[in-house]
């Protein structure tokens, strides 16, 4: 096939937000679906450990094969655990839904494989923040939403969630979490309006690791949706405001409609629009080591994850900037 070894296999398509349905104060989550793949594989023919958060639910053999110029996946399950994980990693693995990188720097996806030439470009949109205090491995303070809302920026509250609440005390922020959200958190300064999208990091995870960031990066995009549309923004947020919870000036407030009328009275061409994306599994001394290794055009799979990161935050870059919105990663110091 004249192609190196794979070394990842990831969702080209991203899973739906899980809920119990008996349920109704539990917050949807995203299930963080990853694939293990081990080392030094043939391409037409290798295997992968399907993980749902970390932990193993299957495992399946990955071929691939080429009928008038069409590649074709085939996913054969080996071994599969009769749980929920099992069945949404199953339907979201089908053929149109996996991309496939090989250390060649060929890319399998949608029935094409391609070779990506050309010299790396560094996404150089990062700041590095400390995350002392705070678990980064924890993205709210629970998964009920009455709990959550009660704890959320609480002295007690150590996850990413009160993270946020604790590094933007100035204007409004509004934490929106929850189904059809407009973003994690609104911030609203005299001069800037903010969308926040928040992933906790992965344990153990790395930074050249693309399937959390994946996540973050879909849920920014569509936050995305509602800043180009203050007006839709207003409306969506005003339809869920028993649900909000409000600050300002980092003290609670008891209801959302001061906030709504200052968004609502918000003069769109005054007014810097941000996209803000919080992983701290981005490692500031990870992306440098890895940056340093593409400028003397090194290849490893390390190196090879951070250039799909790159790619991937620049896509998203370049969509902001064509709108007139400035996207900022904020990485872990």
């Amino acid at each position: 096939m004249g192609i190196g070894a794979p070394y990842e296999v990831v969702l080209s398509v991203q899973p739906p937000h899980l809920q119990d349905d008996e349920d109704d104060d539990e917050l949807p989550s995203t299930p963080l679906i990853s694939f293990e793949i081990d080392p030094n594989q043939a391409p037409e023919s290798f295997s992968v450990y399907g993980l749902v958060d970390g932990a193993r639910v299957g495992s399946y053999n990955i071929s691939l094969s080429q009928t008038e110029g069409h590649w074709n996946p085939k996913i054969a399950i080996v071994a599969e655990s009769d749980c929920i994980g099992g069945a949404l990693l199953r339907a979201c693995i089908d053929h149109e839904g996996i991309e496939i990188h090989f250390e060649t720097e060929h890319l399998y996806a949608y029935g094409t494989l391609a070779h990506r030439a050309g010299r790396p470009i560094p996404f150089r949109g990062c700041e590095w923040r400390s995350f002392t205090g705070f678990n980064t491995t924890q993205e709210k303070p629970s998964n009920k939403a009455s709990e959550m809302r009660r704890l959320v920026g609480t002295t007690t509250d150590n996850s990413l969630f009160g993270w946020v609440v604790a590094d933007y005390p100035k204007g409004w922020l509004v934490c929106d979490d929850g189904a059809n959200e407009t973003a994690d958190f609104v911030n609203l300064t005299d001069d800037t309006l903010a969308l926040i999208a928040v992933k906790a990091a992965k344990n153990g995870g790395s930074s050249t690791s693309t399937e959390a960031l994946q996540l973050v990066q879909a849920q920014a995009a569509k936050n995305i949706f509602f800043m180009e549309d203050l007006l839709l923004l207003h409306a969506t947020l005003a339809k869920r405001h028993t649900g909000l919870v409000v600050l300002k000036d980092g003290q609670r407030q008891a209801d959302a409609y001061e906030f709504l009328a200052a968004l609502r009275d918000l003069k769109p061409a005054s007014i810097h629009r941000r996209a803000i994306i919080v992983q701290p599994q981005l490692s500031q001394s990870e992306v440098q080591k890895a940056h340093n290794a593409m400028d003397r055009n090194s290849r490893n799979n390390k190196v090879l994850g951070m250039m799909r990161i790159d790619e991937m935050l620049r896509s998203l870059d370049a969509r902001c900037a064509q709108l007139g919105f400035q996207m900022t990663v904020i990485g872990a110091a």
